[in-house]
């Protein structure tokens, strides 16, 4: 097995991993109706940097003048949720503003 399929494995794993977690059943509960709470964000915050912290990494690495929301965005965007799930986990209730966030993350 090359390198390449081991890293989408282990990928893969994290995100079977990210849908076991208390803060992506919020999302699947809350999220095609309303947007998380401040509370339910810092939830969701830390579970994605528990989960995904490889992928973090190397975002970092990459990409260091990303913010921390544009990171959250990423892996959010890579676990496959959709622009509308994911802007209403970050408090927003307009998919336009991650709409541009997308045309500007590089």
């Amino acid at each position: 097995m090359e390198l390449n399929e081991l890293i989408l494995d282990v990928f893969n794993l994290e995100c079977k991993l990210f849908m076991r977690m208390d803060s992506y059943r919020l999302i699947e509960q809350k999220c095609g109706k309303k947007c998380l709470t401040s509370i339910e964000r810092q939830l969701l915050n830390a579970e994605i940097h528990f989960v995904f912290t490889r992928l973090i990494k190397t975002i970092r690495e990459d990409c260091p003048g990303l913010t921390e929301e544009d990171i959250l965005f990423c892996c959010l965007s890579k676990s496959g949720l959709d622009n509308l799930t994911i802007g209403r986990c970050m408090g927003s209730v307009s998919r336009q503003p991650f709409v541009w966030k997308i045309t500007d993350i590089p």
